[in-house]
C-alpha cells in the first residue's frame, strides 16, 4: 500500500512540473484555441476574446515556493491552474472599475421587467380561466400557447394559480433595497 501512495504521489508532482507555464504577458489557453476547424461563431468569439488580451494584458503570478504544512516536502507553485484551485484568481484577473450608476440603472430596469412579466403572466392566466370557463380543453389551451396538455394545466391549472398569487413579489424586494442603498451611497 505504501508503494502505491508514493508512486501516486510522484506521478503528481511529474505532472505538476511538467504543466506549461504560458510565457510572462500571455493570456492562457488562447493560442491553444486557434484552430482552422471553428466555426464563423466560435472564430469570431475567439477573435474578442484576442482583442480583450491584448488591451488587458493578464499578467501570470510570480513563480512562488510555498511550504504545504511542516514536515511535508515544498511544492513548486508554477501551474496557473493550481492558482486558481487554491483561491489566488484574482491574481490571474484583471482589477474592473465600475460606475455605480450603471448598477443602478441595471437594478431599477430588472425591477420593471420584473414588474412588467408579474403583469403579463397574471393578464395570461386570467385568458387561461376564462377558456376553461367556455369550455376549452387544456390541450387546446396548451396548443395556443404552445405548449403541451400537461404543461399548460401544470402552470395554469387551480392549484398553481393559487400558488402565484400567493408568492407574488412583495414591493419590499432585495433589489428594492439595493437600488435604495446604491442611489444613497452616489448622493
Amino acid at each position: 500500500m505504501g508503494n502505491q501512495r508514493r508512486a501516486r504521489r510522484e506521478r503528481a508532482m511529474a505532472r505538476a512540473q511538467e504543466a506549461p507555464v504560458p510565457s510572462r504577458g500571455a493570456a492562457f489557453g488562447i493560442g491553444a484555441l486557434e484552430d482552422s476547424r471553428l466555426s464563423a461563431r466560435d472564430a469570431a468569439w475567439l477573435e474578442q476574446i484576442k482583442a480583450v488580451a491584448a488591451v488587458e494584458r493578464i499578467e501570470p503570478e510570480p513563480q512562488l515556493r510555498v511550504e504545504e504544512a511542516p514536515g511535508q516536502r515544498q511544492l513548486d507553485r508554477r501551474d496557473p491552474r493550481r492558482g486558481l484551485l487554491n483561491g489566488r484568481a484574482q491574481s490571474y484577473v484583471p482589477r474592473l472599475d465600475y460606475d455605480r450608476t450603471v448598477v443602478t440603472d441595471l437594478v431599477a430596469r430588472r425591477r420593471r421587467v420584473r414588474r412588467e412579466l408579474v403583469r403579463i403572466e397574471s393578464a395570461i392566466e386570467h385568458q387561461v380561466e376564462q377558456a376553461r370557463s367556455c369550455g376549452l380543453s387544456w390541450d387546446e389551451i396548451g396548443q395556443l400557447l404552445g405548449i403541451t396538455r400537461q404543461g399548460a394545466r401544470q402552470h395554469y391549472g387551480a392549484q398553481s394559480v393559487h400558488k402565484a398569487a400567493a408568492t407574488a413579489p412583495s414591493t419590499n424586494s432585495v433589489e428594492d433595497h439595493l437600488a435604495r442603498s446604491v442611489s444613497a451611497s452616489l448622493e
